[in-house]
């Protein structure tokens, strides 16, 4: 039984690598809170061979998942303070705006979604910033 336990273990870790190491990443949120030791980290997607595997600090590498849309767990959509900055390549940002949940927001928060400036406000709404050329930025669209 030992010898079977190990062989599984060995596998697990054998597919972990060739996940984190071939697999496409299709979704990321990047988070700060500022604070010291784990106070910094990023939640990622990947795709590998035509499944969605994710991996996060807290509860390392799950999958698979046959969407990008179940492997969305609540830590890939709660827009928290310490969140600065998602990427998707299979959603636009307007896609992830919509599934995404702010959390106890106390003042605007500023993000960066597919290489876009949004602001979440307090009450949960998204908008679309623009910023053009004199660095003012103006707000493009709101989101609920």
């Amino acid at each position: 039984m030992k010898l079977r336990e190990f062989d599984t273990r060995a596998c697990a870790e054998i597919l972990s690598e060739l996940i984190l190491e071939e697999g496409e990443i299709v979704y990321s949120l990047q988070w700060d809170s500022g604070g010291p030791a784990a106070g910094a980290g990023y939640e990622v997607v990947y795709k590998f061979r035509d499944s969605y595997w994710t991996h996060s600090d807290y509860e390392g590498l799950s999958g698979p998942y046959d969407s990008l849309d179940e492997a969305l767990s609540d830590a890939f959509k709660t827009v928290t303070s310490a969140t600065e900055r998602i990427r998707c390549s299979e959603l636009s940002s307007e896609e992830i705006v919509e599934l995404l949940e702010p959390y106890v927001l106390e003042c605007t928060k500023r993000i960066v979604i597919n290489g876009e400036a949004w602001v979440v406000t307090p009450e949960g709404r998204f908008m679309k910033k623009s910023i053009p050329r004199n660095r003012r930025s103006k707000v493009i669209k709101i989101y609920e």
